[in-house]
């Protein structure tokens, strides 16, 4: 079978050839403007009557391809060092601004966006953010919007003000910023969205089939004329000092290093790194026998982490414990793109080297084959992996995924993982079906840098979602989702079946009703379990960060029965203080293994401005008796990166960050130099 594969993705990509549909038609001319504009939010220059103008926005939902609900306007400008947007919104409704933290999920607030493809790949582009506020949100889109990592920072300029007709907002991109080809008369994709939650509305300038954000369907910037950008290096320098519970005094100090070779490829490195006051893992409960995947927080690791984003996970960054340094390399050259990470650590007095590596090279415009390794070494000995996984469009619906990968380590036998999964995508739907054969010792060998949660498996999956835009009879949407998945040995003995359904009514008074049922069959080492779960939820507000959800959930796990009641809330109890509050009550008829208990989760944000703010966290796991404290204030003088933070944290025992109990106070001074 293993032989075969190979053929099938090659076959596969030749025929994506012929079924690739075209980009949108829509483009707009760069303008380049010899006076900057003033970025406050005001639109007010002249020489923004000399920009080229966007119109004509389209719904992407609820009603794809009708016309927008309010009229939105976008103008574009650029000159030597940005580019430069000016965002008209009308409005008749509520204008609702809540979000104030960068990187905040702006899809509750009225919110512009645009996605630029700097490569003009029609795979990746980036995206910047922003709400009534100034709110900064930016990211990644890769796999032609497929995959989005919001982790991703860059710096730029947004402001916005409130008008009598709706509202603006500004933007300025720094072009050393961006990763981009350096040449004259080049064209990058963009395309620009709005969300109105009141009305429930996404709409978009070149409006995408599947996804809003499908480069593939994104709009075109044509004659843009830019060069290298001027600054080539970034120095990050911080100092920390540390008290802890004891009175004991202690400091540290690091740097973080970009170099820029060209525009299109960077190198980073990083000598001491602080992860100290990285925010604790969030408690969850864990109904099943497999190894929780915690998400990355650590600096370091974020830039470029999602190129390694995979199904089968070769490379999971939070097997790396606290680093002495590090180094990386991302880039693009031509169809090619480069990505590479080394660190080292320490383990008992042993050194351990963790390198992980990617190639990717597009195919036909909106596909890629990529070739990944991924190596742990310590004490003479190593593991990891290699393997190949590939991204297939095949028109604006039609796509499909797959990965073949060999490990190594103490297994020579069962060490081979492959899958495929062809998947059809439209705005209101989507549907897969999905092989994937993991070895009997494969997690074995790639668990000491990957994250396999379990492997011996020949495994079925398909998924149906499907969504009902009504907008009358008092309701508004109804929402349709089904999995089935089973699994079997590599011996052909039946592990697992499940079967999952949930039905959602969202009304128009903003109310919604869920209903969820799971059955599930499990064998292992400890016998035959037959499950069955039914769950229902009542949500209030849910489009918004004013929310309220509380879900009761009751069935069996592994033969015994229990039942769940989970409850979140958010509130403003301000304009700029927010409280956000949730809650996991666990109850097992009979609790043998003594599981049950309950997760308490506060956050509250009081924000003075976008960039001088104070954040609470505090949680409390009643069964593990873990709990975890942070207070932090931030003064961001240059941001993102240049910033003071004050940090009071009461830390549970975390291996994860080879953190003891303690409680400290931080104070950390970060500068670009």
């Amino acid at each position: 079978m293993h032989s075969y594969l190979p053929k099938i993705i090659l076959l596969t990509s030749l025929l994506s050839f012929q079924f690739l549909s075209g980009q949108t038609n829509q483009s707009l001319l760069a303008v380049k403007c010899e006076v900057p504009p003033v970025i406050d939010g005001k639109i007010e220059e002249l020489i923004w009557n000399q920009a080229s103008l966007a119109s004509n926005f389209q719904q992407f939902e609820p009603y794809w391809g009708q016309g927008a609900g309010e009229q939105t306007k976008v103008r574009i400008l650029y000159d030597d060092q940005n580019l430069y947007l000016a965002f008209s919104m009308e409005e008749h409704k509520e204008i609702l601004a809540q979000m104030t933290d960068r990187d905040a999920s702006l899809n509750h607030d009225d919110a512009v966006t645009v996605i630029l493809d700097t490569y003009h790949d029609q795979q990746s582009a980036y995206y910047f953010s922003t709400n009534l506020l100034g709110t900064q949100t930016d990211g990644t889109i890769m796999n032609d919007g497929k995959s989005i990592d919001d982790s991703w920072d860059g710096k730029w300029s947004s402001q916005a003000q409130k008008t009598d007709s709706g509202w603006t907002a500004e933007i300025a991109i720094p072009f050393a910023s961006l990763k981009y080809q350096s040449s004259e008369n080049q064209t990058w994709g963009i395309n620009f969205t709005r969300s109105r939650p009141r009305a429930r509305e996404l709409s978009c300038w070149a409006t995408p089939r599947s996804n809003p954000a499908q480069v593939s369907q994104a709009g075109l910037l044509k004659e843009l004329n830019i060069s290298q950008a001027e600054k080539k290096l970034r120095l990050i320098g911080y100092g920390l000092g540390i008290i802890n519970q004891a009175g004991k005094i202690d400091g540290d100090i690091g740097v973080d290093v970009l170099y820029k070779i060209t525009p299109q490829i960077s190198t980073y490195a990083t000598i001491n790194p602080d992860f100290a006051t990285v925010e604790a893992d969030e408690a969850e409960i864990n109904f099943t026998k497999y190894e929780l995947s915690l998400s990355e927080k650590r600096p370091f690791f974020i830039e470029g982490n999602e190129l390694y984003d995979q199904r089968i996970k070769t490379f999971y960054s939070r097997r790396i414990g606290d680093i002495s340094g590090g180094a990386k390399v991302l880039g693009r050259s031509g169809p090619w793109t480069i990505s590479g990470l080394s660190t080292v650590t320490e383990n008992d007095s042993d050194l351990v080297k963790y390198v992980v590596g990617k190639l990717q090279h597009n195919l036909y415009n909106t596909s890629n084959v990529s070739l990944m390794s991924s190596t742990k070494n310590q004490n003479d000995s190593s593991e990891g992996s290699l393997g190949i996984d590939a991204n297939l469009i095949f028109n604006d619906e039609l796509g499909m995924t797959a990965q073949i990968v060999n490990s190594y380590g103490d297994y020579s036998t069962g060490n081979w993982a492959y899958f495929f999964r062809p998947s059809y995508d439209t705005p209101t739907g989507h549907f897969h079906i999905r092989y994937t054969n993991l070895g009997e010792y494969f997690s074995e060998n790639v668990n000491g840098i990957g994250y396999i949660k379990d492997d011996d498996r020949k495994e079925f999956d398909s998924a149906v979602e499907k969504e009902f835009w009504i907008s009358d009879y008092h309701l508004d949407k109804i929402s349709y989702d089904s999995n089935y998945n089973i699994f079997w040995s590599q011996s052909d003995t039946l592990r697992s079946w499940d079967i999952k359904q949930s039905l959602e009514f969202e009304f128009i008074n903003r109310f919604s009703l869920e209903f969820d049922y799971e059955s599930n069959y499990e064998f292992d080492d400890e016998g035959e379990f037959d499950n069955t779960t039914y769950g229902l939820e009542l949500g209030y507000n849910k489009d918004e960060f004013k929310s309220i959800v509380v879900k009761y959930e009751q069935g069996q796990n592994y033969g015994l029965n229990y039942s769940l009641v989970e409850a979140e809330i958010g509130t403003f109890l301000t304009p700029k203080f927010s409280v956000q509050y949730s809650l996991q009550n666990l109850n097992y008829e009979s609790d043998p293994e003594q599981e049950n208990g309950q997760i308490h989760i506060l956050r509250a944000n009081q924000f003075f401005t976008k960039d001088i703010y104070l954040k609470g966290f505090y949680q409390v796991d009643s069964n593990t008796r873990q709990q975890d404290v942070q207070l932090i204030f931030v003064y961001r003088y240059q941001p993102p990166f240049g910033s003071v933070q004050f940090v009071y944290q009461q830390a549970s025992e975390n291996p994860e960050q080879n953190l003891e109990k303690d409680q400290s106070v931080f104070l950390k001074y970060s500068i670009i130099l």
